[in-house]
């Protein structure tokens, strides 16, 4: 491929039709989703294309559940609701500890990370 394109609509990354909707605009939900389930596809223009798209589109939630992981997605790195509560000084170093045995014992240094 010599141009990259935009993966949800198909055009020119510099003329790229997602960041306008309305009636004059096809609905391409259902290849942004498709887009987002396999980033892995992407090139790098196309990864970096797609966080410019979704800082401008701000997604909000109508569903309470998802409201909440995105909040801990924005306050803790993950969406995983876990990782919401409020553990104790205690909990956090037994679980921190836990983290480094697992990834020792399977050869991973999580500080390299």
């Amino acid at each position: 491929m010599t141009k990259d394109l935009c993966p949800i609509c198909g055009y020119e990354l510099n003329f790229c039709q997602c960041l306008f909707g309305g009636s004059a605009h096809p609905d391409r939900n259902k290849e942004r989703n498709v887009v987002q389930d396999h980033l892995y596809l992407l090139s790098d223009k196309q990864l970096l294309h797609l966080l410019k798209l979704q800082r401008h589109w701000q997604t909000s939630y109508g569903d309470e559940e998802r409201a909440k992981m995105l909040k801990c997605l924005e306050k803790n790195g993950t969406a995983a609701m876990w990782s919401c509560r409020n553990y104790t000084d205690d909990e956090l170093k037994t679980y921190t500890e836990m983290l480094n045995k697992n990834s020792v014992d399977a050869g991973i240094n999580i500080n390299d990370f």
